[in-house]
């Protein structure tokens, strides 16, 4: 029986430290790949005209890589996990081999979202009963409750899927097996499966939050002590640095040298120094968010790995 207290001690006893370091590194290395791709995406559809049909459909193809490339990473951290302890080279044995499956769950991930959008649809059609005169309203406020609590089994189904098909997918060799084994899980073991959904996401959100804004808290300090150079900084750190008394202190405190922005027009050996600064903290920050993106989703990944093994017992 899955009960809390048999749950965490199989975690404790289950839980190898000397295995995250490798689940931090591949788990940032398929975040930056992931992020590399979005960022040349996004710069293709800004050679689109604005909000026109194919830079629509570039923005969304490079946020849709970008996720699946985090489902790949969780797939990569399950094969590190649940292999033995004293295996070598695993992490780089869990990067192709997560690679050689990745049409799995770009197939997966596609097929779900192309169900969930079929299913928005079907309520959008359902709901041209409200043109109907008079009866038409009436019906479709009885539909209120059912419509929330069907809208909220979709969701969860959709959650259930992206966290159940990535770990299968670094178990199996073909789609066939990834659907078989999907169908296993799920079937006599629902439950189960619910109660791991719910308390991983749970989980990863929870400290998703408490990093952000332990981010946002940071970042605005830095931006104070930066004042200087703050047209070079990257239009993220606009809405990502948090205002607070610290940073407003710092803010006042900190000496102003020459302001970046009177070196727009400065140029060393035919070079723009502005751009040149711009570009490096921009990379910089890159860099330093990849890394911190990667540290929870790596736990989270490395513990619902352990989880969703029991869970499959």
């Amino acid at each position: 029986m899955l009960c809390v207290d048999n749950l965490f001690i199989y975690i404790s006893k289950q839980l190898k430290f000397e295995k995250f370091p490798r689940c931090f590194l591949l788990t940032w290395v398929f975040i930056v790949t992931g992020l590399m791709v979005f960022v040349l995406f996004q710069f293709l559809a800004g050679l689109m005209p604005r909000a026109g049909f194919f830079a629509l459909f570039l923005q969304f193809m490079g946020i849709f890589l970008l996720f699946t490339s985090l489902l790949m990473a969780y797939a990569g951290v399950y094969a590190i996990t649940t292999a033995p302890q004293d295996v070598a080279g695993i992490t780089r044995a869990a990067i192709v081999a997560t690679v050689r499956r990745s049409y799995m769950i770009l197939g997966v991930s596609f097929l779900t979202l192309f169900v969930y959008v079929a299913f928005l649809l079907l309520q959008v059609g359902v709901s041209s009963i409200a043109i109907i005169p008079y009866v038409g309203p009436v019906v479709i406020a009885l539909f209120t409750a059912p419509l929330l609590l069907v809208n909220l089994a979709g969701l969860i189904a959709v959650i259930i899927v992206f966290a159940v098909f990535p770990p299968l997918a670094s178990e199996v060799r073909t789609m066939r097996d990834l659907f078989l084994e999907f169908k296993i899980s799920v079937q006599g073991r629902w439950l189960k499966v619910a109660l791991y959904t719910l308390v991983s996401f749970a989980l990863l959100v929870l400290c998703v939050l408490c990093i952000y804004y332990l981010l946002m808290y940071v970042a605005g300090i830095s931006r104070a002590v930066q004042g200087s150079i703050i047209t070079a900084y990257p239009s993220l750190m606009d809405t990502l640095a948090m205002k607070s008394a610290v940073s407003e202190a710092i803010r006042e405190l900190a000496p102003r040298g020459a302001s970046i922005a009177s070196m727009r027009e400065a140029r060393i050996l035919f070079t723009d120094l502005h751009g040149i600064l711009s570009f490096l903290v921009g990379l910089s920050y890159l860099v330093l968010l990849s890394a911190v993106m990667a540290f929870p989703l790596a736990a989270y990944f490395n513990l619902s790995s352990i989880f969703f093994g029991r869970v499959k017992r």
